[in-house]
């Protein structure tokens, strides 16, 4: 059980305190004055963001544990989430406190959560942010995984020969192919860690976009035919370079 306040109301708390007649001391519980289930909470926010009705389903301890894991891992990672082992914690207990207390102390009664939804609309960009929450983390992950196996499968010995092969046909000799194939995948790998990592996050990704056009440009200028190539070699580097600046775009947690 919660007791959820909304932001503006608990500043006017806050402000209320600051004022010369207010309490010089005083310990109080700020809470909303209805008290209400995540599961409500949780239903009240979507209908909020205009989205179709929830479908509550019971999920097992067990694995409200494993992804509890997940979100510190995810935390460790540079990710942040509220859904950690700490919050599963938290919430097995109440959280709820009297209301009257802090009524009296500030002759303010903070609004139910939705009278302060419906003074507040949502936006086009509130429903943007609820759907690429979850997603977000995800395909930074998932870019970080393409560039570190990208970079291995280049070290693999039979990447490796073509990929030789075709520096070979870019017109490098084959003394020098080789290192610069290996090179190509240590970077790969690299850049992967170091997003994985989440250091530096939009420097790592401007990084990852002026290598692959790199790659773009010395194929074209060498090997043009590899852009009617089946597989679409060349082609692919255009969606990829889209999907980073686009990762890159939501990075900003404030």
């Amino acid at each position: 059980m919660f007791q959820p306040i909304h932001m503006d109301d608990l500043a006017e708390v806050v402000a209320r305190f600051c004022e010369p007649e207010a309490r010089p001391r005083a310990i109080l519980n700020v809470v909303g004055p209805k008290e209400m289930r995540l599961s409500e909470i949780t239903c009240r926010v979507r209908t909020w963001l205009g989205f179709g009705k929830a479908v509550e389903v019971t999920v097992p301890r067990w694995i409200l544990n494993a992804g509890a894991k997940i979100g510190d891992a995810a935390g460790w990672l540079g990710s942040r989430t509220s859904f950690r082992t700490t919050a599963l914690k938290q919430m097995d207990e109440p959280n709820v406190a009297p209301l009257d207390p802090l009524v009296k102390a500030t002759g303010f009664t903070p609004r139910p959560m939705a009278e302060a939804l419906a003074a507040d609309p949502a936006q086009v960009q509130d429903r943007w942010h609820a759907r690429l929450f979850f997603l977000k983390p995800l395909a930074r992950f998932v870019l970080a995984l393409f560039w570190i196996v990208s970079g291995l499968v280049l070290l693999d010995p039979i990447s490796f020969s073509y990929a030789a092969g075709v520096i070979i046909q870019m017109g490098l000799s084959d003394a020098l192919a080789g290192p610069v194939a290996i090179v190509g995948g240590i970077i790969d790998i690299a850049l992967g860690l170091l997003l994985l990592l989440g250091w530096r996050v939009r420097s790592v990704i401007a990084a990852m976009i002026l290598v692959s056009l790199g790659y773009m440009i010395a194929l074209t200028i060498s090997l043009p035919g590899l852009w009617l190539d089946a597989l679409g070699t060349l082609t692919k580097i255009v969606p990829i370079i889209v999907f980073m600046l686009m990762v890159a775009a939501i990075e900003d947690e404030r």
